[in-house]
């Protein structure tokens, strides 16, 4: 599914959670750790971190294997923040290739 709102349903669920207090951290497995998109500037301004994990999109990404690594690695990174008990809630937006 592309277009179709995951993203922006998903960081609507952050603010709202931040919104009442509640520990946010936004990982995003497809974007490139340096990305620097809107959504990025509007949540450090309001103190939510926001990471990416990835590659770019999978399917512009010639080396697949490489693309499922920096999934799983983002994914092991994510659930530590989980068991952690920093964050108190968590949701995913699968990556077409997990």
């Amino acid at each position: 599914m592309s277009g179709k709102g995951k993203s922006t349903a998903a960081f609507c669920l952050a603010l709202r959670a931040h919104g009442r207090g509640k520990a946010v951290k936004i990982y995003q497995f497809m974007k490139v750790p340096t990305a620097c998109f809107g959504e990025h500037r509007m949540f450090e301004q309001i103190g939510i971190p926001i990471e990416g994990l990835g590659n770019g999109f999978s399917w512009k990404n010639q080396d697949l294997e490489r693309y499922a690594s920096l999934a799983r690695d983002g994914w092991e990174k994510a659930k530590a923040t989980i068991l952690g008990g920093r964050i108190s809630w968590w949701f995913s937006i699968k990556s077409p290739i997990c």
